[in-house]
């Protein structure tokens, strides 16, 4: 009979390989795919912040508004030092048209996570969606710092930038952090 401690490993890699799954589907845009993955994850580990996030980015882009904010602060009450969770609230507002209380969510998240790079990522998102590509290239540009190779992938498949990518400063941005001088 394996023990307790094999058990709850292969849990812990059962929940981390469905949360990442279901974050794979929600940048690829499959939101109800997503949203049924990350509820799978949690029905196995209720308190994974990874998973609650991923389930309140679903539901905020599929307009169930109060679900994904009362999800993403879930999610913070769980860690209030995650910057990602409050990035994702953040995302959350934002999609409801809840602007100030958007910005006051990423304003948090780089404050707890200031070297986390998907907290800029997801303020870059947001600023994409909102119509402001200077700042939404900005922040993506302190992502890269971060993290370069995440950020380049990221960049190029996930469909959260698609106004960004029809704006003509976008090539000009993709273009220098692909071939650096």
């Amino acid at each position: 009979m394996p023990a307790k401690r094999d058990i709850a490993d292969k849990m812990r890699e059962v929940v981390a390989t469905k949360t990442q799954y279901a974050v794979d589907l929600w940048y690829r845009g499959k939101h109800e795919r997503a949203l049924r993955e990350a509820r799978e994850a949690l029905s196995y580990d209720p308190k994974y912040t990874r998973a609650l996030n991923v389930k309140a980015a679903a539901l905020a882009a599929l307009e169930r508004f109060d679900e994904s904010i009362e999800t993403a602060k879930k999610s913070i009450e769980i860690d209030e030092n995650n910057g990602i969770s409050h990035s994702i609230l953040g995302i959350c507002y934002g999609r409801a048209g809840r602007l100030e209380e958007a910005d006051a969510a990423f304003q948090k998240g780089i404050e707890v996570s200031p070297k986390e790079f998907i907290t800029y990522y997801n303020v870059a998102c947001h600023c994409a969606r909102t119509g402001d590509y200077e700042a939404s290239i900005r922040y993506l540009e302190k992502a890269y710092e971060i993290a370069p190779t995440n950020v380049l992938g990221l960049i190029e498949d996930d469909i959260e930038l698609s106004p960004l990518k029809r704006a003509p400063e976008f090539e000009g941005f993709l273009g220098s952090l692909k071939n650096p001088k």
